[in-house]
């Protein structure tokens, strides 16, 4: 639509416009296509393959925009999700030593928050990290556990 310089224009024109007014308001509708359209060549010139494809038939940045973000925000349940089942089923690999398998835990623990805080607006308490820890360290920190 826009190489065809077809555009919904929001205001619309009075047709009882005096002249000067018509020729300010061309002005800042020439204006805002050039912005809309350099809006677009960024936001389009940024994408994959697959997102272009998927934002073919928006007609400006906003829809543009809008289509990303609901395409997108689908799938922040779906990246909840696979975070939730990383914290939980993460063991400590053969080859990290405590230190670094506690902060495997407390960086997963940290995303999962973060996208909590995102998607839902609440986080999980420390308290559970620290639950999680406790029964995937070598029996060595037997005394650990029992406190």
């Amino acid at each position: 639509m826009t190489s065809m310089n077809l555009y919904r224009v929001c205001p619309v024109l009075a047709e009882n416009a005096t002249p000067e007014v018509t020729v300010l308001y061309e002005k800042s509708r020439k204006s805002s296509m050039k912005d809309d359209s350099l809006a677009q060549l960024v936001l389009v010139g940024s994408m994959d393959d697959a997102n272009v494809e998927l934002t073919a038939t928006c007609d400006s940045a906003k829809s543009i925009w809008e289509k990303l973000l609901s395409v997108y925000e689908q799938s922040s349940l779906q990246q909840l999700d696979r975070l939730m089942e990383q914290f939980f089923r993460r063991g400590k690999d053969g080859d990290d030593d405590v230190v670094t398998h506690i902060a495997k835990l407390q960086k997963n623990f940290s995303e999962l928050n973060d996208e909590l805080k995102r998607v839902a607006k609440k986080t999980r308490p420390e308290l559970l990290l620290m639950s999680r820890i406790m029964p995937t360290l070598p029996s060595e920190f037997f005394e650990f556990k029992s406190v």
